[in-house]
């Protein structure tokens, strides 16, 4: 095994360091008081393409390995921890979708990394420190192929606007891990609470 990093390494740690001092640095006071990310900080970090990872047949530049990525997210933090978790959270639906989506669903990802106020989200958490082996979220689908989802879901970013909202459970028949696309406007019985101030 070869811990020493590549050359592609330490150039991302050298940007994403400098993008953590000179942008997220700067910025931090001012998004923890309107608690938002300033519209120029969040396309600086879109387009590094480390956290909001396209694929290039989705037009990105492609998806970074798990090394890089974290290697990028340790360098943004330096700089502020709680916007690097923002552009996270937000990438993550991209990341997701990028490797697991049908072209029907990867549609409008672009969207995501070209308007700044757009926002997507993984309800993923359920509380109680539960993983995913023990999530209670079920998905199910009918023979019209209307799909259900059921479930509560916990420390969502972006979750009031997201578009795509992700929503992670079980298949309700299998048991086996699934996710779900749901328009947060859409369908009724979909309701986002916030909890805290954060």
């Amino acid at each position: 095994m070869d811990l020493q990093p590549t050359e592609e390494h330490l150039a991302v740690a050298e940007l994403t360091r400098a993008i953590g001092l000179d942008v997220l640095a700067p910025a931090a006071r001012k998004a923890e008081e309107e608690r938002a990310v300033p519209d120029d900080v969040w396309r600086t970090l879109v387009d590094t393409g480390l956290t909001m990872p396209l694929s290039e047949e989705l037009g990105g530049g492609g998806i970074p390995d798990t090394v890089t990525q974290m290697i990028a997210i340790e360098n943004l933090a330096y700089g502020d921890p709680g916007l690097t978790m923002a552009a996270l959270w937000g990438g993550a639906p991209a990341l997701l979708l990028s490797r697991h989506g049908s072209p029907e669903q990867t549609a409008g990802l672009a969207r995501l990394s070209e308007d700044p106020k757009a926002r997507s989200a993984v309800a993923l958490y359920e509380g109680y420190g539960r993983g995913p082996e023990d999530f209670t979220t079920t998905i199910s689908t009918a023979p019209d192929g209307t799909v259900r989802v059921k479930g509560r879901k916990v420390a969502v970013a972006f979750a009031e606007t997201a578009d795509p909202l992700i929503v992670v459970g079980r298949d309700a028949d299998t048991g086996a891990l699934r996710a779900s696309l749901v328009p947060v406007s859409g369908p009724a019985g979909v309701t986002v609470e916030e909890s805290v101030r954060s």
